[in-house]
């Protein structure tokens, strides 16, 4: 599993690039199908199992411990709100008040 490990994180971008290269051309060679919908959620599955293989355990366990990442996982906040209100203000407190 180490060896595998470590091949995939040293060829992850070039996986990344070939498999939406793949997709790509999938799409052109097959316009307007649904055939294949099925395959997407798995695709993705896989693909975020490659990236975050090295996450530390603990960590992602502290994780849900945390309302702040818990609102962000569920969509109560948005990532347009924020680029918009986190980075102008580095003190913490949102540029733009909610009402």
């Amino acid at each position: 599993m180490t060896r595998l490990r470590d091949w995939l994180e040293r060829h992850q971008i070039s996986i990344y690039l070939l498999a939406t290269f793949l997709a790509a051309l999938t799409a052109y060679l097959t316009p307007a199908t649904t055939s294949l919908d099925a395959a997407i959620n798995p695709a993705l599955a896989l693909m975020l199992f490659v990236t975050f293989l090295r996450a530390p355990k603990a960590e992602l366990g502290r994780a849900f411990t945390r309302v702040r990442f818990l609102e962000l996982c569920s969509g109560r906040i948005s990532w347009l709100e924020k680029l918009v209100t986190e980075p102008p203000n580095p003190f913490g407190r949102p540029a733009i008040s909610k009402r």
